[in-house]
């Protein structure tokens, strides 16, 4: 049963929180966005059926805040979470944050300023990871924006298809049927913000770090490491293939296409879940521009797996990954 708690009714931005057992860091996030500058906005948090008191801060924060809209939902996944939010959302545009993250105070304000002045359908900013040690901005400016050198950026790799350091506008959802995947966990972002690309007119960039992505809480979804995650990622990347040949806009992207496979892909050439017979068969296509175009350990590896060496070669992506962890774990120490 999903129970939700309605606030203000004139709304100019929809902000959506997917939340689940992060009482650690909600209230931080929640700070920075009820602190913004620019006030005309819904904040709609998705209580995934939190098992701390994820729930109970909600709750509390919208008694105090009519801004704030709860849903308090069974445990169903980030992508579940999140299409309750886009589903309820009344903005013309929207905004999907992280519940361990926080924002600058003009965060809303700057992008909703950009997409006025352009009226454009998608506008992103710049952001920084935020490790325990330092910080490491990201710069995200693409020469002659527009669709073409956007969906190249994004889909390439070259630019993170995230939700949260982007607003776009709500009703490219509503027309085109573009939803979060329900079990997707991984690369969930990247599928919505692609194919809301391939239909958007207008891109805006906001060239200031609005967002602080949080590097410190190993237990987000996204840092852990299992092979559910591969299974995301080929659905994630199979739908945004689908997507761009049903918009007509394959023949323009095939080089970077090529090069999401290899990226989507290279997460089986990565212990603990390196699996070599796997890596050869999806997406084999791409296997030998891997071969070519790889250096060091790895393409060896790919070439020995090529020839049948299975074991050779994970042995070597092994030994490769337990030096880098070593020299890692070295470095912190010295």
């Amino acid at each position: 049963m999903i129970i939700v708690k309605y606030g203000m009714e004139d709304i100019l931005v929809s902000v959506i929180l997917p939340v689940y057992n992060t009482d650690k860091y909600l209230n931080g996030a929640l700070e920075s966005l009820t602190n913004q500058t620019f006030h005309d906005f819904e904040l709609i948090l998705v209580d995934d059926g939190s098992t701390d008191q994820t729930a109970s801060i909600c709750d509390e924060w919208a008694s105090k805040d009519r801004r704030i809209k709860v849903i308090h939902q069974s445990n169903q996944g980030v992508s579940a979470a999140r299409m309750a939010g886009m589903k309820v959302a009344k903005g013309e545009y929207f905004i999907s944050c992280d519940a361990d993250d926080w924002m600058e105070p003009n965060y809303i304000s700057e992008l909703y300023g950009a997409a006025k002045k352009e009226n454009a359908d998608i506008i992103y900013c710049d952001y920084d990871l935020v490790y325990a040690d330092h910080r490491e901005v990201v710069v995200n400016k693409i020469d002659d924006l527009n669709r073409t050198t956007y969906l190249k950026a994004q889909l390439a790799g070259g630019m993170w298809g995230t939700f949260w350091n982007k607003m776009i506008r709500l009703s490219l959802l509503k027309e085109h049927d573009i939803w979060p995947i329900k079990g997707l966990q991984m690369w969930e972002d990247y599928v919505v913000t692609n194919r809301c690309a391939m239909y958007a007119d207008k891109f805006a960039y906001c060239p200031k770090v609005l967002y602080h992505y949080n590097q410190t809480n190993t237990g987000a979804m996204t840092k852990q490491k299992c092979l559910k995650n591969y299974h995301d990622i080929m659905t994630a990347a199979e739908t945004c293939i689908a997507e761009l040949i049903k918009s007509g806009l394959i023949d323009n992207f095939k080089d970077d296409v090529d090069k999401m496979k290899i990226y989507a892909k290279s997460y089986l050439l990565t212990p603990p879940h390196c699996n070599l017979r796997k890596w050869l068969n999806t997406f084999s296509e791409v296997n030998n521009i891997v071969a070519q175009k790889e250096n060091g350990t790895r393409r060896l590896a790919v070439l020995l797996s090529q020839r049948g060496f299975f074991h050779i070669a994970y042995l070597l992506i092994n030994a490769s990954w337990i030096v880098a962890k070593v020299g890692g774990k070295l470095k912190q120490i010295f």
